[in-house]
């Protein structure tokens, strides 16, 4: 309860037996505040019953998960309660025009390193980290670390990625 306090989650992967409170009196709880009510919180159980599950779903719990539980189910259960989207590696990134506006030409002034260091950071989704690197970058070239800077602000970390990897295969031929 005590974290929930602090970090107010989206997400709750909730455990149903645990030593001090078990996940249904946690879930009760946590749905019980201002905040909760909009945490989505997915049981993980051993339990195989119907009657477990529709006891489950009743203290609050948005969706069941059965253990042992397989990765897909994980995934299903993100996609489902959050609304994200994976990207697989298969799949290929289609980057907006004007994102290929930044090219290797107004980012030759720039060191390697720091390519690499933003590259490193936005691999990790690391928005601080990145717009530390960015403001680096910015001493040496304004324009471009504002570019960079609206693309991390944006979360556009696959389109940064893709021009951060370019760069780094032609700083390696």
């Amino acid at each position: 309860m005590t974290l929930f306090e602090q970090w107010h989650p989206d997400l709750i992967w909730m455990d149903i037996r645990m030593p001090v409170m078990d996940g249904l009196e946690a879930t009760r709880r946590i749905k019980s505040t201002a905040s909760g009510v909009h945490t989505k919180i997915v049981a993980l159980t051993a339990h195989a019953l119907e009657e477990e599950r529709l006891e489950i779903l009743s203290a609050g719990c948005d969706h069941v998960i059965r253990k042992p539980y397989r990765d897909t189910e994980i995934f299903d259960a993100l996609v489902k309660q959050l609304g994200v989207k994976f990207l697989y590696g298969d799949e290929k990134v289609q980057v907006p025009q004007k994102v290929n506006e930044l090219k290797a030409a107004e980012m030759g002034n720039i060191p390697t390193a720091l390519i690499l260091e933003l590259q490193r950071a936005a691999e990790l989704l690391d928005t601080r980290l990145c717009l530390n690197i960015i403001n680096k970058i910015s001493d040496i070239s304004p324009n471009v670390g504002e570019r960079l800077r609206r693309m991390v602000e944006d979360l556009q970390y696959q389109e940064l990625l893709v021009i951060l990897d370019n760069l780094a295969d032609k700083e390696a031929i």
